[in-house]
């Protein structure tokens, strides 16, 4: 139902935009399928399934019924055909990699069902120690924020846990969030939290984690709600989603100025910059929002060059260079050599282009320009495989293992834009946040076991 209503509501759209009846059905079909796949990922295991799929869709569908009518007429000119080859190429792709994975996950779930234990108050504990760690240390190199004051040069090999910062941050957003759904904390603390761990996101300035958390809450909360009783599930509901929709705007609206401020103010913090500056129009402001989103959200392009200029771009040479991104997720401290390995992604094929900008460039685009066609039904395959192994971890670990995952899941969030690297590197802040995690749960564990013998005794007879 709800992708017939989208794919009725993109036709209509598109036809009020003065879009051919090609471009609006083309439109309609798409913006209907991929919201059928999202609302496909039902069960609570693939709650990230359905954050990266709705991404991916909001990446994509910007003006897409324009393009179907004339291309792409900046940057490099693309033609309608390739668009719609482009197209078919991403919905297959995203239908056998999201699919494929949910449909191993439901065939599991009816065969070995589990109940893995809930996300408890000490996780969240947990999770708030590394974020303070994560923090403390971007607070020393200036890491904040992706535009702030200029970070001071450091030297390689440091220890560097601010790294993490954007991976601890989402952790702590789900754990709270599921923490919540199980009542080990009260909606106050959890509000709390979520209050701070939003303003750190935000200032982080990276949008697409920030519209990932949000994602995320709507998707763990509304249904949440709608299975309350009648009288209350309605309101709940709503509210959730309204205030997942504000938050939304704001955070787009709020990133805008920001970046305003950054580039056009003076002064050595942002606060000075901010004064800087004359009155801002809010109403220009919120014009050049639009824009700039929809100058970002154009994946949709860069897999319709690869296909126009496939003979031109492609580089079968490349292959080695992409699985060679391993290397570069491994820590300098460990592996210096990496600074030397070959870094190949299609923004490397662009620049015969002329491209020299950082460019949009997700995994479709990257696995057509190193192997064609053929690439995509192998990034495919791996994206299944990978995305499966993350969703039965999620439903099937513990709280250590399964807020683990949670890393996996950001790098898959951030770089969207190649094949191997947020494999790579999620499965490095997913150790990472393992291993710390087990260290600190396991700590307050022992506090809280010593606490109890302390005031109650040993049971007689237990330590004999």
């Amino acid at each position: 139902m709800l992708g017939l209503i989208a794919a009725c509501f993109g036709l209509t759209f598109a036809l009020a935009h003065d879009a051919s009846w090609l471009a609006a059905i083309v439109y309609g079909l798409f913006l209907g399928s991929m919201t059928t796949l999202v609302a496909a990922l039902r069960s609570p295991s693939a709650a990230f399934l359905r954050v990266a799929a709705a991404m991916y869709l909001l990446n994509y569908q910007s003006e897409m019924y324009v393009y179907i009518d004339h291309g792409f007429p900046g940057l490099v000119p693309v033609s309608r055909e390739s668009v719609l080859s482009a197209i078919a190429v991403v919905t297959v792709f995203l239908v056998c990699a999201f699919g494929g994975a949910n449909a191993i996950n439901r065939w599991l779930e009816t065969r070995l069902p589990t109940q893995p234990k809930a996300i408890a108050g000490r996780h969240v504990v947990g999770a708030v120690v590394l974020l303070a760690i994560t923090t403390a240390f971007g607070a020393k190199y200036g890491t904040l924020t992706n535009y702030g004051l200029e970070a001071p040069t450091i030297e390689g090999g440091a220890v560097r846990p601010d790294l993490y910062y954007s991976t601890t941050l989402l952790v702590t957003w789900v754990a709270v969030i599921e923490a919540y759904i199980v009542k080990k904390i009260d909606i106050r603390l959890a509000s709390l939290l979520a209050i701070v761990v939003f303003v750190l996101l935000f200032g982080f300035q990276m949008r697409r984690l920030v519209i990932a958390a949000i994602f995320f809450a709507v998707f763990r909360l509304a249904p949440l709600f709608f299975a309350m009783q009648r009288k209350k599930r309605d309101l709940r509901a709503v509210a959730v989603v309204l205030v997942g929709v504000g938050a939304l705007g704001g955070a787009f609206l709020g990133s805008s100025l920001w970046r305003h401020v950054f580039f056009e103010g003076r002064g050595d913090t942002m606060v000075e910059r901010m004064g800087s500056l004359e009155d801002v129009d809010a109403t220009e402001l919120v014009r050049s929002t639009g824009k700039q989103v929809r100058s970002r959200l154009i994946d949709l392009w860069s897999d319709a060059a690869a296909i126009e200029y496939l003979p031109k771009l492609e580089s079968r040479e490349a292959a080695p260079a992409v699985w060679g991104q391993v290397g570069h997720t491994m820590p300098g401290i460990l592996y210096p050599e990496k600074y030397q390995l070959p870094y190949w992604t299609c923004e490397t094929a662009f620049e015969k282009l002329g491209l020299y900008d950082d460019q949009a460039c997700p995994a479709t685009a990257e696995a057509l320009l190193v192997d064609g066609y053929r690439g995509v039904g192998i990034a495919a395959l791996v994206w299944l495989l990978w995305l499966a192994l993350c969703t039965l971890a999620w439903a099937r670990g513990g709280p250590v293992v399964r807020l683990a995952v949670v890393g996996a899941w950001e790098a898959v969030f951030n770089l969207d834009n190649s094949v191997a690297l947020p494999l790579t590197v999620g499965l490095r802040s997913a150790l990472m946040v393992f291993v710390c995690l087990a260290l600190v749960s396991g700590a307050l564990s022992l506090i809280k076991k010593g606490r109890s013998l302390r005031l109650g005794g040993v049971p007689n007879g237990q330590y004999n």
